[in-house]
């Protein structure tokens, strides 16, 4: 049960029977949670309880707010999953500088540059083609923490990550 609370100003969520000091609380203070309330020409969504639907509605403006701040900085900013249960959500953002020629560099492109030598890949075929499995699959990274399949690739018809061993690339 959640309540409005005026006298904190938030949303105090109560299990279904509250004990004696909360329900004091409640009656002095509160009033029933709304589930939306109009403010102006737009509506505001009030979160009574977290789930996946209020999560990602909640992500989604968070982006939308802070793509200013990115490009104040000249980053990219990108949600990035995260966790909740009923009354908390941890929300992850990424911010990504980009290179020298203004193209943003993802964490498997930067990995690919630094660790190829590790797993006896060259450097320059990062971004090339190659075929795997009767499939056309481009190289876009490398993930050093997973030794059986490190070598990141986009299967070339559907835009689909895969992970795929060194030896598909090792040729």
């Amino acid at each position: 049960m959640s309540y409005f609370c005026t006298k904190c100003d938030v949303v105090h969520v109560y299990p279904k029977t509250p004990k004696a000091k909360y329900a004091r609380h409640m009656k002095k203070y509160s009033a029933p949670f709304p589930n939306k309330t109009k403010v102006g020409s737009s509506s505001t969504h009030l979160i009574s309880t977290f789930d996946r639907q209020s999560c990602r509605h909640l992500s989604d403006d968070i982006t939308a707010a802070i793509q200013s701040v990115a490009k104040k900085y000249g980053v990219s900013l990108q949600y990035g999953g995260g966790t909740y249960n009923e009354a908390t959500a941890t929300l992850k953002i990424s911010a990504v500088v980009a290179n020298s020629n203004g193209k943003i560099q993802t964490k498997g492109e930067a990995d690919w540059k630094r660790y190829h030598n590790m797993f006896g890949l060259k450097a320059n075929i990062l971004g090339t083609k190659i075929n795997y499995a009767g499939e056309q699959y481009k190289i876009v990274g490398l993930s050093p923490r997973s030794r059986r399949f490190p070598v990141l690739v986009e299967r070339v018809s559907n835009g689909k990550r895969y992970k795929l061993p060194t030896s598909a690339v090792s040729k």
